[in-house]
């Protein structure tokens, strides 16, 4: 995973939040719920599940995708590097690990 991604988010079912939610079996969870974790309103407010397609529009540039959010990150430019990375979280944080 990117070290960018690190800093802030843990990948594993076990896995604590930091600055970031624990990204365990993100794909097919709706914004903004999982427990335990203090959302800014913009994502507890938000009316989406995360999917790849989702995810790409998030990293290409997140407050752009939902203007409210709090994430410092800015996105990646890369194409190639958000296809990677997506492809990368689909697989370490499955819901079967």
């Amino acid at each position: 995973m990117s070290l960018a991604c690190q800093a802030c988010h843990t990948l594993n079912a076990d896995g604590a939040h930091l600055l970031g939610p624990n990204l365990h079996a993100i794909f097919g969870r709706r914004a903004g719920s999982a427990a335990g974790f203090e959302y800014s309103p913009a994502l507890r407010a938000a009316d989406f599940v995360w999917a790849p397609e989702t995810l790409e529009a998030w990293l290409a540039d997140p407050a752009g995708f939902l203007p409210g959010t709090t994430m410092a990150f800015t996105g990646y430019q890369s194409p190639r590097d958000r296809r990677d990375l997506i492809a990368y979280l689909v697989t370490a944080t499955s819901g079967s690990q």
